[in-house]
């Protein structure tokens, strides 16, 4: 890969959506990507996005990896990931949440107990859900944009980290059934943070935090079959 060629994209750049509500260059929160062109140049993501595939398809590849989405699959791609878009079905339709990585480091602090959810995330970014996961995740996405919209609300960005972080939890819960379902080992970077994950423990400094995003894939990401 020819990296002089691999552009940095964050949140500024999809501002232009007709369907899109954000806050600043941190949150965005859309359901619509017609208008969204495909790029034949690989970017690198400023920014972590949360998808829900309800109808229809489409490919990608993630750090070099090939990934295809379907109806009924959730998809979390993470900061500083580098995809190419592929090709998608007309009917493609789906939830979409980005947030910066800025944004995402005002909550990572205070939810310790979700490390070992990155390092899942980093093996599987893409996994089938059942239709209750999938209705809760648009049950989120509906308040989510319902609070987004408030932007008289002198709370409105504190009220969406308050609901990502409710959101993270209900990923993590989806991610530790495949992992029961699986019988997915743990890694031992995994096993490590979940130690540390214990409550009333002293706290972790932030150098020991940053290192969880962003998040490198180190091996390839499994693509499901539908």
């Amino acid at each position: 890969m020819d990296t002089k060629r691999i552009r940095n994209v964050d949140i500024s750049q999809i501002h232009h959506l007709p369907m899109i509500d954000f806050i600043g260059n941190d949150f965005a929160i859309f359901d619509d990507i017609k208008d969204m062109s495909l790029s034949s140049y690989p970017t690198r993501l400023n920014a972590a996005c949360l998808t829900v595939c309800l109808k229809g398809w489409c490919k990608l590849e993630l750090n070099l990896q090939q990934c295809e989405m379907r109806e009924g699959m959730l998809g979390i791609i993470l900061p500083d990931q580098i995809v190419l878009q592929g090709e998608r079905s007309d009917d493609f339709a789906g939830l979409f949440i980005a947030v910066s990585k800025d944004f995402m480091d005002m909550v990572i602090p205070t939810m310790q107990q979700l490390f070992p959810m990155f390092f899942m995330i980093k093996e599987r970014p893409f996994v089938h859900i059942t239709p209750e996961e999938s209705q809760s995740f648009q049950e989120y996405h509906s308040f989510l944009w319902s609070k987004v919209k408030l932007k008289d609300n002198p709370f409105r960005k504190e009220i969406t980290q308050g609901l990502l972080l409710a959101l993270f939890y209900e990923i993590y819960n989806i991610y530790q059934g495949h992992a029961v379902q699986e019988r997915i080992p743990k890694s031992r970077k995994e096993d490590l943070f979940e130690r540390l994950s214990v409550p009333f423990q002293s706290p972790i400094r932030k150098s020991e935090v940053c290192p969880i995003m962003p998040i490198r894939c180190s091996s390839p990401p499994s693509t499901f079959p539908p």
